[in-house]
């Protein structure tokens, strides 16, 4: 008998979990102290930035669970020369299951910006975390994220 109790609890439990996960899960799902961690390891990251957001604004409709923003930038500090004094980045085409889930950000929100290099020597946007989960996240904590203003 206690195995069928036994069986019958396992059963719920799967079929909990599984209605759980959205119809669109993603495959990996990667917490972004986790993301950054391998990056630094894998020499991802060729630089890093603080900015203050100038604008942000939807680029297309909501669609199912995505609701995708571009994010225009200016350089408060960075950690390399060629750190532009303004960028832009976008967000939200992830599912809800694929993405990190920050609102739209509002002008004058502080964000770290972290970036790769392209294979001609230029650097683009890698990731974008708004300041304070970047201060959780970034397993480097130094200096260059302690202060924002």
């Amino acid at each position: 008998m206690k195995l069928r109790a036994l069986s019958i609890y396992i059963a719920a439990c799967a079929a909990t979990a599984s209605a759980a996960v959205p119809a669109k899960a993603c495959r990996v799902f990667e917490l972004p102290e986790s993301k950054l961690t391998r990056a630094y390891a894998e020499e991802v990251i060729a630089a890093r930035a603080v900015v203050r957001v100038e604008n942000a604004q939807y680029i297309r409709e909501s669609s199912n669970d995505t609701h995708p923003y571009r994010v225009r930038t200016a350089l408060v500090r960075g950690t390399h020369d060629n750190v532009p004094d303004s960028d832009t980045f976008e967000a939200g085409w992830g599912s809800a299951a694929c993405d990190y889930g920050f609102a739209k950000p509002e002008p004058g929100d502080i964000y770290a910006l972290y970036y790769w290099r392209r294979a001609d020597g230029s650097l683009a946007v890698w990731m974008a975390l708004p300041i304070d989960e970047a201060r959780l996240s970034d397993p480097r904590g130094d200096t260059l994220l302690r202060s924002s203003r």
